[in-house]
């Protein structure tokens, strides 16, 4: 296979993988429901693909087909762990069966079927599709329940796996900028603003941060881990400094002390959010229980 075979399916599994975030953040439905839909749209994205190409005689490029999902699995692996960073929210044992379940079924739809035929389209060979079709059906009812197992252990966990990113984003966050931070005068901001942190990077990555504000800054309207709202680019400490000066404003407005110190009440000033409010006092609670130990 040439090199512009494996380029080409590089090229297709880029698509792929932005077809299959989209659907995974429209489809509501249980982990497992999501995941086996997952599986069928890069089965489906396959025949579609093979077809277009036969059509537009580019036949030559349909060769070990299978791999665009292969490919597509290793940008989800870069996009979870280096890029996005919740590798922490993934169960590793599902998140590997699930991939390894579809590169196993677009191989064998790939070799027994795709590469078999003049065309993936229904023709007069169309009962090859409902045979395929009874396939994939037999595999998913093999392993359905372990697959299920899994997904219902992983909801189970989801709480567990959060509360470990937190602790983990804390630790990261508190050895860089705990010289600036720790600048509060009322020190009972200092686990406040880490929550609020915690919550920025999680929401905007520092490599989602560096792509927006080095490919796309003239139309950037916020800067920095805090995502301050600004007309010129601003650094992470910078954004760090204005919103502590902002939270200062609010605690002086409020005239709130040590005393009357109240953190929903300074979320909700500050983000005019109850949903993000809520979030962040979760992760608030979370950073407090790991002082505490």
């Amino acid at each position: 296979m040439e090199f512009t075979v494996i380029l080409f399916d590089l090229i297709l599994a880029v698509p792929l993988f932005f077809l299959l975030n989209w659907f995974e953040q429209k489809k509501n439905g249980t982990s497992f429901e999501i995941n086996l839909a997952h599986i069928g749209c890069s089965l489906i994205y396959l025949v579609l693909v093979t077809g277009m190409l036969e059509l537009l005689g580019l036949s030559y490029f349909t060769q070990n087909i299978f791999l665009v999902v292969f490919f597509e699995a290793i940008y989800r692996f870069i996009y979870l762990h280096y890029v996005w960073e919740r590798e922490s929210f993934v169960n590793r044992k599902a998140y590997l069966m699930i991939f390894a379940i579809t590169i196993l079924l677009a191989y064998l739809l790939d070799v027994s079927f795709l590469s078999k035929v003049e065309t993936v389209f229904p023709d007069a060979n169309e009962m090859k599709t409902v045979v395929w079709l009874l396939i994939i059906l037999f595999l998913y009812l093999l392993f359905k329940d372990q697959v299920r197992l899994d997904f219902m252990k992983e909801s189970t966990t989801t709480f567990a796996k959060k509360k470990e990113y937190v602790v983990t984003s804390y630790a990261k966050l508190k050895m860089k900028y705990h010289d600036e931070v720790i600048k509060f005068k009322n020190k009972q901001l200092v686990p406040l603003f880490y929550a609020m942190m915690v919550y920025e990077n999680y929401q905007h990555p520092p490599v989602v941060r560096y792509v927006r504000e080095r490919f796309f800054g003239r139309k950037q309207s916020t800067y920095g881990v805090m995502q301050i709202p600004s007309s010129i680019p601003l650094t992470d400490l910078q954004s760090i400094e204005k919103s502590m000066e902002k939270i200062e404003q609010i605690m002086k407005k409020s005239k709130m002390t040590k005393s009357n110190f109240d953190a929903t009440k300074i979320l909700k000033e500050y983000y005019q959010n109850d949903e993000i409010v809520r979030n962040i006092m979760t992760i608030y609670q979370d950073i407090l229980s790991f002082d505490e130990v």
